[in-house]
C-alpha cells in the first residue's frame, strides 16, 4: 500500500544521528531488551532474561540471512505479543540496532522484508 511504502521510506531516510537521537527521547531505562540471532540452522532470542530457540523448518532454512535474522525477531514477538503490547522494546540484532542492520546487510529495498516488516506493524 501507499502508506506501507511510505512508511519504510520514511526509515530508510534516517540518518545515524537520527536514529541516536530518536533514543535520546525515549525512555529507555523503561524498555524491553529483545536480542535476536539467526544461522543457518537454527534461531534464538532473549526477551527480558527469557531464552527463546528452535531450528528452521525445511522452508525457511533455506532463507538468506537477512530474513531468517527478521523472522527470528517476528517469531519472538508474535510469541509474547501480550506482555509486548503498548511498551517501548529495543531490539538488538548482530550487535547493531535493528535499523543499521537492516541496511548493512543490503536489505533496505528487499519486497519481501517490507512485506514482514509492516505485515507486524499491523498487528
Amino acid at each position: 500500500t501507499y502508506w506501507a511504502k511510505e512508511n519504510v521510506v520514511w526509515w530508510l531516510d534516517l540518518t545515524q544521528e537520527e536514529c541516536v537521537m530518536s533514543l535520546r527521547i525515549a525512555p529507555i531505562w523503561k524498555s524491553i531488551r529483545l536480542g535476536t540471532d539467526s544461522s543457518d540452522v537454527e534461531w534464538g532470542a532473549i526477551l527480558s532474561g527469557m531464552e527463546m530457540s528452535d531450528m528452521w523448518d525445511e522452508i525457511d532454512i533455506q532463507r538468506i540471512i537477512a530474513h531468517k535474522e527478521w523472522l527470528a525477531f517476528d517469531l519472538s514477538v508474535r510469541a509474547n505479543l501480550a506482555y509486548l503490547r503498548g511498551r517501548l522494546v529495543t531490539w538488538h540484532v548482530d550487535n547493531q540496532n535493528a535499523r543499521l542492520a537492516f541496511i548493512n546487510q543490503g536489505t533496505a529495498r528487499d519486497l519481501w522484508l517490507c512485506k514482514k516488516v509492516v505485515d507486524l506493524l499491523m498487528l
